[in-house]
Formats: structure tokens, C-alpha cells, sequence
């Protein structure tokens, strides 16, 4: 660590440590969103729901899907008006 001053450390591993909690917290994000896509997945095949609710549901799997591939909340959003045929904050 030549070269690298004492002050310079603490702060080293305060970022270093911020980026671990960065990976768990989108790690942690995912795994709530293939969750939450399980269970709409029951839902759409359960036969007492009409088609209303069901297209719905399809839509909210579309969303989390854009948000599974890396897009920010309001890009999906934004992505996902479009896809629906609204303007951006038509929804």
C-alpha cells in the first residue's frame, strides 16, 4: 500500500463496502421480483379469474420484466407506457 495514505483507507473500504450493500440490495431486488413473477404465473393459470384480470396481471409481469433486465423503475415505466400505447405518464 505504498503510496496510499492512512486517511485514504478508511475511506477505501467505506466504498468498497458501499458497493457490496449496492450488489446485495439489487441481488435482494431480483430475487423479490422472480417471486412475485411465480406467483402472478399461479394466478394467470387459476381458471375463476376473468380475462380482465388476467390481462392485467400479464401486464404487471411485463413491467417486472423490464425491471429483472436492469431498467430503472421509471425507464420501465416509460417503456411500458409506450409498449401499452399511453404517453409517459398516461398510466
Amino acid at each position: 500500500m505504498q503510496g496510499i495514505c492512512h486517511s485514504q483507507i478508511p475511506y477505501q473500504i467505506a466504498n468498497e463496502l458501499a458497493t457490496e450493500v449496492k450488489q446485495l440490495e439489487k441481488i435482494q431486488e431480483q430475487k423479490g421480483f422472480e417471486l412475485i413473477l411465480e406467483d402472478i404465473k399461479k394466478l394467470i393459470v387459476n381458471k375463476s379469474l376473468i380475462l380482465q384480470v388476467k390481462v392485467q396481471l400479464q401486464l404487471i409481469m411485463q413491467y417486472i420484466n423490464l425491471r429483472l433486465n436492469d431498467l430503472k423503475s421509471i425507464d420501465a415505466s416509460k417503456n411500458f407506457a409506450i409498449s401499452i400505447r399511453k404517453r409517459e405518464y398516461q398510466i
